[in-house]
């Protein structure tokens, strides 16, 4: 590796039962714009954890100037000149634009230590935004500015700091296309004022037209170290994808018939979801991907009335509900596994018995005064646990002690529980390590075999093309692309995820 000014050498990061990175090196000089290129869960932001300080790394050094350097707190980060701007704003929406500019940096008036000195701060602040080419008035609550004005905010308040490196992590994704624009010549402008810009995108138009360099990461190992003058589209995508990995999906010939529809949402509209319609088949898994910031989540949250916000057509065997709440869900026979299970899916302090039974009370009472049977309960439990073979000591032991793949196991029981006709899955093996995946994955197919309709979402490209029968690809908070998995490749699907849509190719 050339000698950069910022370089991270053989840098390792594990999580329990993952290795996020192995190995990986990343470079970036003054001066110059590197996007950083992966697919969901690549290890682009695990890295770039690391170097904000964030995350401690288990191996490697990084070094400035040439010069090693401990990064153990994003404080040292900050002290060693590097700023990470997050797709998520880190802004006081009521607080004045100047405030926040200086909110962890505020100049105190000279010779009175106690006392602010808010005329210097505007000053600077109003100076430092100019520099940037925007003209704002300071004292207005950033919270009343565009999305990608405030993106300015923060960048302009780092560079306050006499910043060296900047971290932007998909900074386009919440900005419309002219907002893009003036993202796009700020960064050119940081570039040309010696700055070393680190650019995270899913965008590959954009990055190989806007960077100089292009480092690709796959399975949180290094894939790619290229000059962008002499890239291609398709050379990063060849790059993302490698070679097949050789998983077991256990999928079972199956045809479900296209008329049977046992979910239909229409129209459906939200603040990050525009227009979008669907069918769900009986018996059938019908895969969502996209990528970060696509609107995966957000249509899940719509569909199941999480966000009232959101407006649409949700109709179930025909039905329309009328009124759309988790609890009209629930009980028109839709389980919805959450992307975030130990904070959104699960009692971690609560037995895997009390978990399970959760979802429908009734079936555990007992006696005139209906009481809790402890006995009703823990039949359901140990009939979950043996039938989707949960490891556990038994059916009393807390939840938050489970691994990631029986946790998740506790929440599909949990749904089971309520004899669902459709279950939706988000991220059912994220963060789990490959053998419970492989459980997982026979676990979706047994219950589609036996009648239960999937609609799944995962971040693992590999993951949507093995269990899926047809998929859906979203970009910008839309349906890009409708593809039948049987006949569907790794690039077509990514191409329909990075904005080719039908409607710009044609």
């Amino acid at each position: 590796m050339n000698q950069k000014w910022l370089q991270m050498r053989g840098i390792s990061k594990f999580f329990p039962g993952v290795k996020a990175l192995e190995d990986v090196d990343f470079s970036v000089d003054r001066g110059e714009v590197v996007a950083l290129l992966g697919e969901n869960g690549a290890g682009k932001s695990t890295l770039m954890n690391v170097l904000g300080g964030i995350y401690r790394a288990d191996g490697g050094e990084i070094l400035i100037n040439s010069q090693p350097v401990s990064i153990r707190s994003a404080s040292d980060a900050q002290r060693l000149g590097i700023a990470f701007i997050h797709q998520e704003l880190s802004l006081f929406k009521q607080l004045p634009i100047y405030e926040n500019m200086f909110i962890d940096n505020l100049v105190r008036r000279r010779g009175f230590p106690l006392f602010i000195d808010r005329r210097s701060m505007k000053k600077r602040a109003a100076q430092m935004l100019e520099e940037l080419g925007v003209k704002l008035d300071v004292n207005r609550p950033v919270g009343s500015l565009p999305v990608s004005q405030q993106q300015i905010v923060e960048i302009a308040g780092a560079l306050l700091k006499d910043v060296g490196v900047i971290i932007l992590d998909e900074p386009s994704t919440s900005l419309a296309n002219h907002e893009r624009e003036k993202l796009y010549e700020l960064v050119r402008k940081l570039r040309r004022d010696g700055k070393a810009v680190i650019y995270i995108t899913h965008d590959l138009d954009v990055a190989i037209q806007l960077c100089d360099r292009a480092v690709v990461l796959r399975d949180g190992k290094n894939a790619g170290d290229r000059s962008c003058a002499e890239l291609t589209k398709q050379d990063v995508i060849q790059m993302m994808i490698g070679s097949s990995s050789g998983k077991s999906f256990h999928k079972s010939e199956r045809s479900p018939d296209p008329s049977d529809i046992v979910l239909e949402v229409s129209h459906m509209n939200s603040q990050k979801v525009f227009d979008v319609s669907l069918e769900l088949r009986r018996g059938e898994v019908l895969g969502l991907y996209g990528l970060v910031g696509s609107g995966r989540t957000e249509l899940i949250q719509a569909i199941y009335g999480l966000d009232r916000t959101a407006v649409g057509e949700v109709r179930v065997e025909g039905n329309l509900l009328r009124k759309r709440n988790p609890v009209t869900m629930k009980r028109s026979g839709i389980g919805y596994l959450t992307e975030n299970r130990r904070d959104e899916g699960l009692f971690l302090t609560l037995g895997i018995d009390r978990n399970i039974t959760i979802t429908d009370i009734g079936k555990i009472l007992s006696g005139p005064f209906n009481h809790v049977s402890r006995k009703k309960s823990d039949q359901i439990a140990l009939d979950t646990i043996e039938r989707l073979r949960i490891r556990t000591p038994g059916p009393h032991q807390a939840a938050g002690k489970l691994s990631g793949g029986n946790q998740q196991k506790v929440i599909i029981g949990k749904w089971l529980h309520l004899d669902p006709r459709i279950l939706i899955l988000d991220e059912p093996t994220k963060g789990i390590d490959v053998g419970a995946k492989e459980e997982i994955y026979k676990l979706i197919n047994s219950l589609v075999d036996n009648g239960i309709s999937v609609l799944l979402i995962s971040s693992e490209i590999e993951e949507i093309m093995g269990l899926s029968d047809r998929i859906q690809v979203m970009c910008d908070g839309r349906i890009s692309e409708s593809l039948d998995a049987a006949t569907a490749d790794q690039q077509t699907i990514l191409r329909y995820t990075m904005g080719d849509r039908r409607e710009l190719v044609s």
